[in-house]
């Protein structure tokens, strides 16, 4: 059994950088700051979306067919272990487009 606590928490923590996609915007208010609702609702709502980049582009049709081959490669190894076959030969071909 695996507890989480709180100084595990504490021990992972990073400090927000704007430069990052995914801590931007940072909005830094201080205890004696009052928070500026507007100015969050405007970039939450308002602000257009990021540029992609390479983790957020759709996936190519080759990407597809290899995420298809290892699917059918998954199913038929795991289909042999269930009975147990002594060996089993899965002849992958990509063609090159």
């Amino acid at each position: 059994m695996c507890l989480l606590r709180l100084s595990d928490l504490v021990m992972r923590f990073e400090a927000p950088d704007s430069r990052n996609r995914w801590d931007s915007p940072v909005f830094t208010v201080h205890a004696a700051d009052s928070v500026r609702f507007d100015q969050v609702h405007q970039v939450l709502y308002h602000r257009p979306p990021a540029p992609p980049n390479l983790s957020t582009l759709p996936v190519s049709s080759k990407h597809l067919q290899l995420n298809n081959i290892t699917d059918h490669f998954s199913v038929v190894w795991y289909s042999s272990q269930s009975v147990s076959l002594v060996c089993v030969y899965v002849f992958v071909y990509v063609s090159r487009q």
